[in-house]
C-alpha cells in the first residue's frame, strides 16, 4: 500500500510545474491595453463634447457625465433628454441611438453642417466631435425645442367675432 502511494507521490513531483504568471501574463496585457484605449478614447470625448457643448452656449462640464452627456447632446439637438435614459434599459437603447442621431444631425445643421456630417459621426464619432469642435463651424443656431412639434394653442384671449 505504501509502494503505490510512494509512486503516486513520486509522479506528482516529476509532473511538469505550469508558470501562472507566464500563462496569464498575455491576458494582461490585452486587458491593459484595451483599458488605456478606452480612457483615451473617454477622454478624447469628454473634451470635444465640452468644447461643442460651450460653443453652443451651454455648460462644458456635462460632457464628462456618461449618462448626462448624452441627456444633453439630446436636449441641446432639440430631443427630450430624457430618452438618454432608455439606454440603461436592455433592448430600448436602440431608441436612444436612434434619437441621438436625430439630435446630432440637428446640431449639425446648426453649426450650418451637412447630412454627410451625421454619417461620420455614425461611423466615425471622434472624429467628428474633433472637426466639430475644433473646426470653422457657422455661429451656432439652435433648432427648435422638442415640445415644438405640438399643435399651436388658439389665441388667448379669444378674438370677438364680427357679426355681419
Amino acid at each position: 500500500m505504501t509502494n503505490g502511494l510512494n509512486d503516486m507521490l513520486r509522479l506528482a513531483a516529476e509532473a511538469p510545474t505550469v508558470d501562472l504568471f507566464a500563462l496569464w501574463l498575455p491576458y494582461l496585457a490585452l486587458w491593459g491595453f484595451l483599458l488605456l484605449c478606452s480612457l483615451l478614447v473617454y477622454v478624447l470625448n469628454g473634451i470635444f463634447v465640452s468644447k461643442i457643448f460651450v460653443k453652443t452656449g451651454a455648460e462644458g462640464w456635462p460632457a464628462w457625465l456618461p449618462i448626462y452627456n448624452s441627456w444633453r447632446l439630446l436636449e441641446i439637438g432639440g430631443q427630450a433628454g430624457w430618452l438618454a435614459l432608455l439606454a440603461l434599459v436592455p433592448g430600448a437603447g436602440i431608441v436612444t441611438v436612434v434619437f441621438l442621431v436625430i439630435a446630432v444631425n440637428n446640431i449639425n445643421r446648426g453649426f450650418g453642417k451637412t447630412g454627410g456630417w451625421t454619417v461620420l459621426y455614425i461611423f466615425l464619432p471622434l472624429v467628428w466631435g474633433a472637426y466639430l469642435a475644433y473646426g470653422r463651424t457657422e455661429p451656432w443656431r439652435a433648432p427648435a425645442p422638442a415640445d415644438s412639434w405640438a399643435p399651436p394653442s388658439p389665441p388667448y384671449p379669444p378674438q370677438p367675432t364680427q357679426s355681419i
